[in-house]
């Protein structure tokens, strides 16, 4: 059978029951889509607070990172300045002995 005849031969009942399937269908794709879109729109936003939160904690690491390399380098200067000033020490420990034997001799 031709299917143009076929189409022709169905009632009006059966094409509104197929439009009204067609109805739902489409209803049912379009919600779906909606909330696809609403999910997209929800992980857009989580994306954009998590680049921003990202971004400050690299800022803020930089920050540290510098801070930590400026406090290592005074620290590397303190270090320098102590061992100096134990060395002039022994040095003068030193000088005093010899002061004291000359002293007592």
């Amino acid at each position: 059978m031709d299917p143009k005849a076929e189409s022709n031969s169905e009632t009006p009942r059966d094409l509104r029951k197929k439009v009204h399937r067609y109805k739902e269908s489409r209803d049912a794709l379009k919600d779906k889509n909606r909330e696809k879109a609403g999910k997209i729109k929800q992980l857009s936003g989580k994306i954009d607070d998590l680049s921003e939160s990202r971004d400050m904690w690299r800022s803020r690491s930089e920050s540290e990172t510098s801070r930590v390399t400026e406090l290592e380098k005074g620290s590397k200067e303190l270090q320098e300045q102590l061992d100096a000033n134990r060395q002039l020490v022994e040095q003068l420990l030193v000088e005093i002995e010899a002061l004291k034997k000359k002293a007592t001799t």
